[in-house]
């Protein structure tokens, strides 16, 4: 009986570090969204590279004006 509550606590241990580990990416993915986000929006609005037609940093077609 011991010897099962072990084996059910030690694979429940795994399970809950696996969905930690689990978060850790998403939240990871997530603030890396928003920085890219805001990063784009950043080059758009206040455009520090003047280049003409086609932008790699940020894939956006520009226009010149």
């Amino acid at each position: 009986m011991l010897l099962i509550y072990f084996i059910i606590l030690y694979y429940f241990n795994l399970f809950n570090l696996i969905i930690i580990f689990y978060n850790f990416i998403l939240l990871y993915y997530f603030i890396l969204l928003i920085f890219f986000f805001f990063y784009n929006i950043l080059l758009f609005y206040f455009n520090f590279y003047h280049v003409c037609g086609f932008n790699q940093l940020n894939g956006y077609i520009q226009v010149c004006g």
